[in-house]
C-alpha cells in the first residue's frame, strides 16, 4: 500500500531523508521507511509512532479498527460498545455516551471483549492501551499462537490499519492542506469526502483524489494515498485531514 506522511506525527517536522530511521522510544530498533511499509509487526509500528502521535482521536480510531478486526468474536455488548465508540469518535455523540458505556461494562469474558473494554476507557488511558494491550487482545482473539493463519491475517490487517491511521513518519514535508481545495465546484470534494466517511465507501477514495487534483491540490502524498488500494479504515489520515477530524 502507499505509505504517505501523516500530517501530525512529529509536529510538522519532516525526516531529513527517506531512509532515516524512526527510533522506538520503548527500546527497540529504529525502522527505515521500507520496513515501515512492509512489516506486519503491528506492535513495533505502534512503538515507533507512540511518542510522536498525541491525537486521542487517532488512537481511538486505531483501537476501533482492532475491535472491528475480530467482530465475529465480540459479544452483543462488545459490538454495541464499538458502535457507541465510533459515534463518539466521529463527533456524532457526546463523550458521556462512552463514559456511561464504560461505567456499565460487564467483566469481559473473551479476548475480543477485553480489547473493547480497554478501547472505551478515557482518552489518555485508551491511548496507552491502544499502543499494546488492545492489538494484543485482538491477536489472541483471532488465534492462540503465532503462525495461526487467522491470527496472522489479523496481524496484517492491524499493521495496515496502523499505517492508514497514522501515516508514514518518514515521508518528507508536504505543503499545508489548503481548505480552498475542498470547496471547489460547489464543495464537490468535501461532499464526496463526507459521503465516503459516513458510508465507509472507501472504494470511492480515488474519485475524491481526482476531484481534489482538479481543484488544484498539490499535496502529492495525500493524493497518492487516496488512490492506493488500502485497505482503508475509518480514521484514515488523509480522509480525516480533508474533513478536519484531527
Amino acid at each position: 500500500m502507499t505509505a504517505p506522511r501523516g500530517p501530525s506525527l512529529d509536529g510538522g517536522a519532516g525526516a531529513d531523508t527517506l531512509t532515516a530511521g524512526v527510533t522506538d522510544p520503548w527500546g527497540g530498533a529504529s525502522m527505515t521507511e521500507q520496513e515501515w511499509i512492509a512489516t506486519t509487526d503491528v506492535i513495533r509500528l505502534l512503538s515507533n509512532v507512540y511518542a510522536r502521535e498525541r491525537s486521542i482521536r487517532r488512537w481511538r480510531m486505531f483501537a476501533i479498527a482492532c475491535c472491528r478486526s475480530v467482530w465475529p468474536h465480540l459479544s452483543e455488548w462488545g459490538r454495541r460498545a464499538v458502535a457507541i465508540l465510533e459515534e463518539v469518535a466521529g463527533g456524532e455523540a457526546p463523550d458521556s455516551h462512552r463514559a456511561e458505556c464504560a461505567k456499565s461494562a460487564p467483566k469481559p469474558g473473551s479476548c475480543a471483549d477485553r480489547a473493547v473494554w480497554k478501547a472505551i476507557r478515557a482518552g489518555k488511558e485508551a491511548r496507552a492501551h491502544a499502543r499494546y494491550d488492545i492489538p494484543r487482545h485482538a491477536l489472541s482473539a483471532a488465534g492462540s499462537h503465532d503462525g495461526d493463519p487467522a491470527r496472522e491475517a489479523v496481524r496484517k490487517e492491524l499493521a495496515d490499519a496502523a499505517r492508514d491511521v497514522f501515516g508514514d513518519p518518514l515521508r518528507p514535508p508536504q505543503p499545508a492542506f489548503d481548505r480552498a481545495w475542498i470547496v471547489w465546484n460547489d464543495s464537490t470534494p468535501l461532499k464526496l469526502a463526507q459521503g465516503i466517511y459516513e458510508e465507509q465507501a472507501f472504494d470511492n477514495l480515488p474519485i475524491l483524489s481526482d476531484a481534489l487534483e482538479e481543484a488544484g491540490c498539490t499535496y502529492a502524498d495525500l493524493l497518492a494515498h487516496l488512490r492506493s488500494p488500502g485497505p482503508h479504515v475509518r480514521g484514515c489520515w488523509a480522509l480525516d485531514l480533508i474533513l478536519g477530524k484531527q
